[in-house]
């Protein structure tokens, strides 16, 4: 008996230093977050806007050869050509009913 109450006492014991532990380093990260907040803050803008620069679709190139710069148009052909893609023959739509049958829901 003296020795489950040792062992109690003890993974107790551990459980307390290791909260303890895992609380330390929380608050040192918090602190060093705090620390560094504007920098990262400032940093990580500058990256989402460079990013979102680099990834805007400013021109498009239509099947006729013609550039399309106006942000409306270029939604109404992108979503066009993504729906001319979806679109399916009657004879596939066997083939697409199996597809569909194996995506888990």
């Amino acid at each position: 008996m003296k020795n489950k109450e040792s062992l109690h006492w003890v993974q107790e014991n551990l459980r307390w230093h290791l909260c303890s532990e895992e609380e330390f380093i929380n608050q040192k990260a918090r602190i060093k977050w705090l620390e560094e907040e504007d920098s990262n803050s400032k940093s990580f803008c500058s990256n989402i806007r460079e990013k979102h620069a680099k990834l805007a679709i400013h021109h498009i190139n239509d099947s006729g050869g013609q550039w399309i710069e106006d942000e409306q148009v270029i939604k109404g052909k992108a979503i066009s050509f993504f729906q001319q893609l979806l679109i399916v023959e009657s004879h596939d739509q066997l083939a697409m009913d199996r597809l569909l049958q194996n995506i888990p829901c």
